[in-house]
């Protein structure tokens, strides 16, 4: 059936998400500086969401000092559940396609300046003017946040490995000098699921996740003494963070629930066939080892 009771829960949700929740949030924004994470506690609670720590996962940045929490993107209800985990009032990146999937989110945020929509593609080599946009958007007296949320993936996606990395906000972070923290979460696809527009009323999920140590940018740079200081640059301090989330989820991912893994997402293909004949306890090393190659060629 086209339409039926998980697909007619589906949009219940979605309206209640991102239609009613969004206007009640804005009515205590600004009163309530924990905004944010007042949306995050009510939908949590009405779609009896529970939460798990994964094992070795640090403590969050509180400071003063400007961090980036990079995430691997599953799916829009990302932008909703993210501070059940981040616990901290800040910033997100999003670009301007997300306003079709939630226009009402889009008009109130002009308003509370949660999310700074960009254009994505277009900027060739130069992303200075790029990064301009987003000191602004740092230094604006209505912005009260230390700290920003991205997605460098660029797009959602449920493999069982992260897709390459875009390099634009951690080179950003690299020459404004701002921390770098992963956040990888599991499970938030079965939260809310629109790529099969269904879900069961009454249905719970458990969303597991890991958060890394923090990356300091400075700690990269020619004359720090890590390493090699003569050889770092830019293009090496992208490898190493890219490098460092990778593992953090690779190594999560053979820990994680069983209804949270992703291999039951792979389609027909070399991805398929690479599930299929690996064997038995070797699954993720052999989707692993693939993932690897795919990043090597990408990168170089």
């Amino acid at each position: 059936m086209i339409f039926d009771a998980t697909r007619g829960y589906f949009i219940l949700t979605y309206s209640y998400v991102f239609i009613i929740m969004v206007f009640w949030n804005f009515s205590h924004g600004f009163s309530d500086v924990d905004d944010q994470i007042i949306w995050s506690q009510v939908t949590q609670h009405w779609m009896k969401i529970k939460t798990k720590a994964l094992p070795k996962t640090q403590k969050l940045h509180k400071g003063s000092r400007r961090c980036m929490f990079v995430i691997n993107h599953t799916s829009m209800a990302d932008l909703f559940l993210i501070d059940l985990f981040l616990r901290s009032r800040c910033n997100y990146l999003a670009r301007y396609g997300v306003i079709m999937f939630c226009p009402f989110l889009s008009i109130v945020t002009v308003f509370m300046n949660s999310i700074w929509f960009f254009k994505r593609g277009g900027r060739g080599d130069d992303l200075e003017p790029f990064f301009q946009f987003l000191d602004r958007n740092f230094n604006w007296f209505m912005t009260a946040r230390h700290h920003i949320s991205c997605f460098p993936e660029g797009h959602r996606s449920v493999k069982p490995y992260m897709l390459p990395l875009k390099s634009g906000m951690i080179r950003y972070a690299y020459e404004r000098g701002l921390l770098i923290q992963p956040l990888i979460t599991f499970g938030v696809e079965n939260a809310m699921n629109e790529f099969t527009l269904r879900k069961t009323w009454g249905e719970s999920s458990t969303i597991e996740y890991f958060i890394g140590e923090t990356i300091d940018p400075n700690d990269y740079k020619p004359g720090t003494g890590k390493g090699d200081p003569k050889n770092w640059n830019v293009d090496s301090f992208f490898e190493i963070v890219e490098d460092t989330i990778y593992k953090a989820f690779e190594n999560n991912h053979e820990l994680i629930l069983e209804e949270n893994k992703r291999h039951r997402y792979l389609r027909e293909g070399e991805e398929r066939q690479l599930y299929e004949s690996a064997k038995p306890g070797n699954i993720s090393k052999t989707l692993k080892e693939y993932a690897i190659e795919k990043r090597r060629k990408k990168r170089h």
